[in-house]
């Protein structure tokens, strides 16, 4: 399924949930965007508890689920959606950002910018 598609399917999903940010005006637009700003950041937090990340614990005491880390990054994709239909960002412009963004992103491999953190001294 193509990351356009899936969007369609989230706002599907939140119009059945009775959002409808079609002929919404700005300040309640704005409040869903707040709203959905800190639980995107809520799942994002969800998501790192996923995995060791604390440098304080031993590796051992720490979890590592990638199957609660898929169920986290899926939640996240549901905020992201409720964010953009507030804001009225359509997939396609996103898409379209996106792989500007890749272009850019692999010239900067080619100007060298593609060490680790660590290898780079």
């Amino acid at each position: 399924m193509e990351i356009t598609e899936i969007f369609r399917r989230i706002k599907e999903y939140h119009k059945e949930l009775g959002y409808d940010f079609e002929h919404t005006e700005l300040e309640e637009r704005t409040e869903a965007i707040r709203h959905g700003g800190l639980a995107l950041y809520q799942e994002v937090s969800e998501l790192m508890d996923s995995f060791p990340w604390k440098p304080w614990r031993s590796m051992i005491d720490q979890t590592w689920s990638n199957s609660n880390a898929i169920e986290e990054i899926a939640d996240c994709l549901f905020f992201l959606g409720f964010i953009m239909e507030a804001a009225w960002i359509h997939p396609e412009d996103v898409q379209l950002v996106f792989l500007e963004k890749l272009r850019e992103n692999y010239d900067r491999i080619k100007r060298g910018y593609n060490n680790k953190p660590e290898e780079r001294g």
